[in-house]
């Protein structure tokens, strides 16, 4: 493609994807920001050097500063964003949820969820004013761990392996999730993705993510 044609490309994409963002701003959607993220990544990448060029294969981000996925010989290391206390958990009316996890999509699907892999850890807190440092901990200590197929976004799962050696702790200001499992780590890989996603239940977000390169040790 010549240097003319891709800048054409280029401005009819922006063109594009400002009509889009306008329409989403005016929209108010609580989820605005990540649906105009997703949109310039889709329409201002050409799969070239150059503005916004991605390759199917690459991660959208190179590194995160806040969260991270790594991966060796019967290992598997979660990283989650710190996030303060009082924005931790999804809140019900009796009880608060709070839940960490890490999933990668198969080649087939083009959205997240659609055909991927997940792992997640989770428990339950009764509902109180505030999450105290000291529920959080008696939290960790008792999470419960799942591993997955998802064949579509609402379809049914496919469980994977029990998982067993693994642990959700504080690290500093951060969580992690740590495993230890050799079948549980080979199922968790078998996209072989580049990248995955590591989520998080946040309040009034319902679910917080960053998309990561899933760095292999």
């Amino acid at each position: 493609m010549t240097e003319s044609r891709r800048h054409d490309r280029i401005i009819g994409r922006i063109g594009v994807a400002c009509r889009f963002i306008d329409a989403l701003l005016v929209s108010g959607g609580r989820f605005a920001f990540v649906a105009i993220a997703t949109t310039l990544l889709v329409l201002l990448g050409d799969g070239s050097s150059g503005l916004g060029a991605q390759t199917p294969k690459e991660p959208p981000l190179r590194h995160s500063p806040v969260a991270s996925i790594d991966v060796g010989d019967g290992w598997l290391d979660v990283r989650f964003p710190m996030i303060p206390l009082s924005e931790l958990g999804c809140r019900g009316a009796d009880s608060i949820s709070l839940t960490w996890g890490a999933f990668q999509n198969f080649a087939d699907t083009p959205l997240a969820h659609d055909h991927s892999m997940a792992l997640i850890a989770w428990f339950r807190l009764p509902s109180a004013p505030d999450l105290t440092e000291s529920l959080l901990d008696s939290g960790l200590a008792r999470a419960e761990f799942q591993i997955f197929k998802r064949f579509s976004r609402f379809g049914p799962r496919e469980e994977g392996p029990p998982v067993r050696n693994a642990w959700l702790v504080r690290d500093g200001d951060h969580i992690r999730l740590r495993v230890e499992n050799d079948s549980v780590v080979a199922a968790f890989m078998k996209p072989r993705a580049n990248w995955g996603v590591v989520h998080w239940c946040q309040r009034d977000v319902a679910h917080g993510f960053v998309t990561v390169p899933i760095d292999r040790h």
